[in-house]
């Protein structure tokens, strides 16, 4: 197939161990995902072809990223506690709608696509005004290896967290 010839409509993100250098890959016309490995499976991969990092601030731009967003958070099986809340916290730092999703990607990665995720807006208990992003893990079975495979996502995606991109925390409520 000449490479001239396809059309890209759409790009995602594949998962990796390292949470480094993840590989893109494009949709073409006809549905078929390709790297330079070949063909892969579409259920693997995150769409992030509405994540860029630079967008305008266009209000119905913005609006169809949050709920594309929550659409991919659906598909995977990811929770929203609150999807209002959450809404506004990526109206207030929209950077967070290309950074979420691969976190997310990264923790069920992490556990074979077997643990939950739950997204819950947070306050500061000493400064209610101040919020952040908790990102919930949940898992069947919680073995030593767990808090290990949470800190490991964790330091992947620290330099991602400040002021300007908004916080986020990944962590654990035990449940399941």
């Amino acid at each position: 197939m000449n490479e001239s010839a396809l059309t890209t409509i759409s790009e995602y993100i594949a998962p990796n161990n390292t949470g480094e250098n993840q590989e893109t890959v494009k949709e073409i016309d006809n549905g078929s995902l390709i790297t330079g490995g070949g063909k892969v499976q579409k259920e693997d991969y995150w769409d992030i072809s509405t994540s860029e990092d630079s967008f305008s601030n266009e209000t119905s731009e913005l609006s169809t990223k949050v709920e594309k967003i929550f659409n991919d958070f659906w598909g995977k099986g990811i929770d929203l506690f609150e999807r209002e809340g959450i809404s506004e916290y990526f109206w207030t730092f929209p950077g967070l709608i290309s950074i979420i999703p691969k976190v997310c990607n990264q923790i069920q990665y992490e556990f074979n696509f077997e643990a939950g995720i739950l997204l819950k807006i947070c306050e500061d208990r000493e400064d209610p005004e101040d919020k952040f992003l908790k990102i919930c893990v949940r898992y069947k079975k919680y073995d030593r290896d767990f808090l290990g495979k949470i800190k490991k996502v964790s330091a992947t995606f620290q330099p991602y967290r400040n002021v300007e991109t908004g916080w986020f925390l990944i962590t654990t409520d035990f449940g399941s």
